[in-house]
């Protein structure tokens, strides 16, 4: 029973994973975050003008990041088994029966990455 939508929920759930180790990491341990998910591509820590204050400002967007994805994810794989996404779409009226999946698993995660990007980017350009 392997299809798309298991193939999806696994990948977004383990990115969302990565994020929150990535986050634990940092928070508690005082790891640097590298080339992971917060540092721009070509840049290291050493070149951030502040690392404190970007860290305080681009850890909440991880973390925010990090169990929204987790969450969809976990959505995603339990409903590739039980199939529970698409019956709840007959519970709308039927002006607003969009399918739930479609929404589940397009369209919220991908304006969550889309709000991550900017916001992270914006925090980026400040520090780097």
């Amino acid at each position: 029973m392997l299809d798309l939508n298991l193939l999806m929920g696994v990948s977004m759930g383990g990115y969302g994973i990565f994020c929150l180790y990535q986050w634990i990491a940092t928070r508690f341990y005082e790891k640097d975050p590298g080339n992971g998910s917060l540092v721009p591509q070509g840049s290291t820590m050493a070149d951030c003008l502040d690392r404190e204050a970007f860290l305080t400002e681009a850890m909440p967007l991880l973390l925010i990041f990090g169990l929204v994805m987790t969450v969809i994810g976990g959505v995603i794989f339990a409903d590739a088994y039980l199939d529970f996404l698409e019956p709840l779409s007959a519970l709308l009226p039927e002006d607003l029966q969009v399918p739930v999946l479609v929404v589940t698993t397009s369209v919220l995660p991908f304006a969550v990455l889309i709000w991550f990007a900017i916001a992270l980017r914006r925090v980026q350009k400040r520090y780097f």
